[in-house]
């Protein structure tokens, strides 16, 4: 299953690129960082991936 979220090398939860072709990385990460509750979104669903893959 592809993932939409990855983290970072520091951590931090980010879209996945590859599921967003359209868009470049960093019109992806600036819309994430502009807008708080998304990013709460983010890494919500980044735990859910993660915790998915564990399984």
């Amino acid at each position: 299953m592809e993932r939409l979220t990855r983290r970072s090398p520091s951590g931090k939860a980010l879209l996945n690129r590859a599921m967003f072709p359209e868009y470049a990385e960093e019109t992806l990460n600036r819309e994430v960082s502009a807008f708080g509750p998304f990013s709460q979104v983010l890494e919500r669903l980044c735990e859910f991936e993660d915790s998915g893959a564990e399984q």
